[in-house]
């Protein structure tokens, strides 16, 4: 009987395509669609940096002011298909594609209280699907800083290769 060996190969730090400066309050950027289906990532480790340039208000609706970040699957399977990007009732966008479909997944909240600063985050999604991006929803009480060096959406991707 043979024996089967594999290892765990990482992708290097590769850069989301998304424009994340500039982003208005209640504004959404939508990623580069990302191809999974001959990759075969199992999993992602992402790493996100949004640098605010609004004060937030003291209470109010902006004391828990934010970035979210999602993740939104194919809902037909194609790359320059059909993306859902309802977030909940009255926050509803559209896109230059048709919305239909399930829901985005939230990943993470990073939680932004300050003005002009940079928050960063780390984390690690696992069980991807085959056809996905990336969605930021500012709600931060105001746009985020201009200049584009200030944010990235970055991801390590693992996948198991058979030696």
């Amino acid at each position: 009987m043979a024996t089967l060996t594999a290892k765990w190969v990482y992708t290097n730090n590769q850069a989301a395509t998304i424009t994340i400066a500039s982003l208005s309050n209640f504004g959404i950027a939508l990623s580069n669609t990302i191809d999974n289906t001959t990759t075969g990532y199992m999993s992602m480790d992402l790493q996100l940096q949004i640098t605010t340039s609004f004060a937030v208000a003291d209470g109010g609706l902006y004391r828990l002011a934010g970035v979210g970040l999602y993740l939104l699957r194919t809902t037909d399977g194609n790359t320059s298909g059909v993306f859902d990007t309802v977030l909940g009732p009255g926050l509803s966008i559209t896109t230059a594609n048709t919305i239909k479909g399930n829901n985005p997944e939230l990943l993470q909240i990073l939680y932004t209280p300050a003005a002009a600063t940079a928050y960063k985050s780390s984390i690690r999604i696992e069980n991807l699907p085959g056809i996905f991006k990336f969605m930021i929803y500012n709600a931060t009480g105001g746009p985020l800083d201009s200049t584009g060096s200030n944010h990235y959406l970055k991801y390590n991707a693992k996948t198991l290769q058979v030696v």
